[in-house]
């Protein structure tokens, strides 16, 4: 079923408008009630009500195609950002061989998979700095995914500078082509990538087919636990929303990380996934988990402002899982019954 920034009604214009509109639904409601006290108090639930909500100065309604194609649009518009801010440094870093921008718990674990050798594939790979990073660590075959196009050739351009052989492929992540299925060993998913995705399971899906019977699934992302947090006016800690909220959350600040300043944007969807939507997409897909551990370590400049505030959330998280290898057992034939042959000797038996 088709996921949906659900509102109840749409308007165009700023919260200066919305207000006017109220007033004139409130105006034809006062000629058929006298009752000046209710009116009131729809009145002022109408006005929090464009006070909350129009914080965007529109009501957007998107599907998920429609929501990952402004995605990409808004990557793109943040992508000669991230160059103007990062680039030139990359570039320098990965002249120098072996270079690597891995580090804390993420490394540990890519180092802990022995990827030496070992065919890589990163979904949201952004500039794909981590995906070279893992080739400059000895894997074997490395592709990296992502939707936008400025990105992957500032990643290509990094890779020209190194003289790494890595592939970079700028596509929408649920419509990679098919003949990367089963070639992978591991699928890396890093900070960021899991907010941009509608739907985990389908999500999840595409690194199942990508990966071989055994590969595993490596995630570092941010906890969901900080989507509850923001900045509050005076530069403290505020709680934004609660932790199990489910709608879409629709920005018009542009993407920026990586020391990029925020700034006015089209429109981007963005979407809250707990830690439990995240395992049990896991699951759903009949994997392994292998290993999930909450930490400390912040991998994510978007809330350096919770460290000085002395509030301390579990800022990341590590999840590992396996791709179930099928396996088929020998069944030995039977002596035959009422005539009827058994299975033949070395047939195979029913798939596990």
């Amino acid at each position: 079923m088709a996921v949906e920034v659900r509102r109840q009604v749409e308007f165009d214009g700023s919260r200066a408008e919305a207000r006017p509109k109220f007033d004139a639904v409130l105006a034809t409601l006062r000629t058929t009630r006298r009752d000046t006290k209710w009116l009131n108090t729809i009145q002022a639930v109408c006005y929090n009500f464009a006070d909350q909500y129009l914080q965007f100065n529109q009501f957007i309604i998107m599907k998920p195609s429609d929501a990952i194609s402004a995605n990409q649009a808004a990557w793109d518009e943040a992508a000669p950002r991230f160059k103007e801010r990062m680039h030139a440094f990359l570039l320098e870093r990965f002249k120098q061989q072996g270079f690597s921008t891995l580090q804390g718990a993420r490394l540990h674990v890519i180092q802990s998979l022995k990827i030496k050798g070992k065919a890589v594939a990163q979904l949201c790979c952004n500039n794909g700095r981590e995906l070279l990073s893992i080739k400059n660590l000895g894997a074997g075959t490395c592709v990296g995914f992502d939707i936008s196009k400025s990105l992957i050739e500032q990643g290509r351009e990094l890779a020209e500078a190194g003289g790494i052989d890595c592939e970079l492929v700028a596509t929408d992540i649920h419509h990679i082509p098919d003949r990367y299925d089963g070639k992978f060993d591991v699928v890396l998913v890093t900070a960021g990538s899991l907010r941009w995705m509608p739907n985990l399971n389908s999500f999840v899906g595409v690194a199942m087919r990508l990966l071989k019977p055994g590969g595993r699934l490596f995630i570092n992302e941010m906890h969901p636990m900080l989507d509850a947090f923001a900045k509050d006016e005076k530069g403290g800690v505020k709680w934004e929303r609660p932790y199990f909220h489910t709608d879409p959350i629709v920005s018009h600040q542009g993407i920026a990380y990586m020391g990029v300043e925020s700034f006015e944007a089209q429109p981007h969807v963005w979407y809250h996934h707990k830690l439990s939507d995240v395992v049990s997409s896991v699951l759903d897909h009949n994997m392994e988990l292998r290993l999930l551990d909450e930490l400390r370590e912040n991998i994510s400049g978007s809330y350096d402002y919770l460290v000085p505030s002395g509030t301390r959330p579990p800022f990341s998280y590590v999840l590992v899982a396996r791709k179930k290898v099928s396996v088929r057992r020998s069944v030995r034939s039977k002596p035959p019954r009422n005539g009827n042959p058994g299975n033949p000797e070395g047939s195979e038996g029913p798939t596990k």
